[in-house]
């Protein structure tokens, strides 16, 4: 969490001809710290506040908070195959949990055994909390289930901007989360994450 700090000094002549210094001090908003993932194909216009990962940096690719700040965390993307597309759902006003641009694009894959994510960097002192959104636009009758720590998370993508996966107080080991992603019928699509931590 970051805060908007002001310092405000108003000097003035107080009534013996003297200069007073007034110090006064506004916080402003706080101002949260997280980190967002829009899943892309290669040369994707930028996304204000977002990391946008074009698929063929998926080896390794580092994260910068929605600030623009480094966090010193980084992911890798392992799959046996996996292609992108731009054909996530989408509500037309961004007022869904992630920007229409995030959903819109993602990667997809038709392994049955699926692949991970892996976050890297991260403080062993911490807990973090993941949200992530699989989307493809249309009637297609696909499923795709995420699984972090041995825990099964499954949604359908058809028409999805709303529906996500949301795991809270993950510690991580040794630094890292390994997130799986496997799919039930045909194609799994990974479009938007977002990580935040406390404390």
């Amino acid at each position: 969490m970051r805060y908007l700090l002001y310092l405000l000094l108003l000097i003035s002549v107080s009534l013996s001809g003297q200069n007073v210094i007034n110090s006064y001090t506004f916080v402003g908003t706080p101002v949260e710290s997280k980190i967002l993932i829009s899943f892309a194909p290669d040369g994707s216009s930028a996304l204000t506040g977002y990391n946008v990962i074009g698929i063929s940096d998926r080896a390794s690719f580092s994260l910068l908070d929605n600030l623009g700040g480094a966090t010193g965390i980084s992911g890798s993307v392992s799959f046996t195959w996996i292609s992108d597309n731009s054909l996530g759902a989408t509500t037309g006003s961004n007022s869904a949990y992630f920007l229409d641009d995030a959903i819109i694009t993602s990667w997809y894959w038709q392994d049955a055994t699926g692949g991970t994510i892996t976050l890297s960097g991260l403080d062993n002192g911490k807990t973090y909390t993941i949200k992530a959104i699989s989307s493809r636009a249309g009637d297609v009758n696909r499923y795709v289930t995420m699984t972090i720590g041995g825990v099964d998370q499954t949604i359908e993508v058809d028409d999805n901007t709303s529906n996500l996966f949301t795991y809270n107080n993950i510690s991580p080991t040794s630094g890292e989360i390994v997130i799986t992603l496997t799919r039930l019928q045909t194609y799994g699509y990974i479009n938007a994450m977002e990580i935040t931590w406390t404390p």
